[in-house]
């Protein structure tokens, strides 16, 4: 009896330490500031970083980003949410460019609620202040000579959109050749007025 004991205890210590642990349903960490080398980027940014930060899959794209210009788009799979994503990359001095910093200096519509650490922009997260894209974010970053503008048609409520809006621009400056911006330490939470 001891035996049979002993051999039922020895498989429950074999099972429970070879047994792989369970993936977290609900990453968490900070998203890639770069699209994967494994990765075809989705406008401009890394779609696995896309549905961490959103919950939803993107569908076909609508548009191309080239380096230094461009627009691009896509839906969530389905069609909801119907924009997933949306990208612009525009030279500072051309007239969508120039929208992009009205944007971000509050002209004709609200300050961004959050502004980027060292970095000329910011994320537009407060639903109160989003009717655009409920439960999205916008963030509008002056990267040199150019604008980029990220928006999100959703964000997964566990994660911090401003974080996940900023690592998708630096992946969209990336992949169109931008060349490298200093990195920030993080989104820092404007005052309110």
């Amino acid at each position: 009896m001891r035996r049979v004991l002993a051999g039922v205890l020895v498989l429950l210590v074999v099972a429970g330490c070879t047994r792989s642990p369970e993936p977290d349903p609900t990453p968490t960490g900070p998203l890639p500031t770069r699209v994967a080398s494994t990765a075809t980027a989705l406008c401009g940014v890394d779609p696995q970083s896309l549905v961490q930060a959103t919950e939803y899959a993107p569908g076909a794209v609508s548009g191309e980003l080239a380096p230094g210009s461009g627009y691009c788009s896509a839906p969530g799979v389905e069609g909801f949410p119907e924009k997933l994503l949306i990208v612009r990359v525009d030279p500072v001095d051309s007239e969508e460019g120039q929208l992009g910093l009205t944007e971000l200096k509050g002209i004709g519509s609200s300050e961004p609620n959050v502004r980027y650490d060292e970095v000329d922009g910011g994320a537009w997260t407060d639903p109160a202040i989003d009717n655009w894209s409920p439960g999205g974010g916008m963030a509008v970053v002056v990267w040199g000579d150019f604008v980029i503008l990220v928006i999100t048609g959703a964000s997964a409520g566990y994660r911090d959109t401003a974080a996940d809006l900023w690592a998708l621009v630096q992946q969209v400056a990336s992949s169109t050749g931008l060349g490298p911006y200093p990195v920030p330490t993080g989104p820092a939470v404007a005052p309110s007025s």
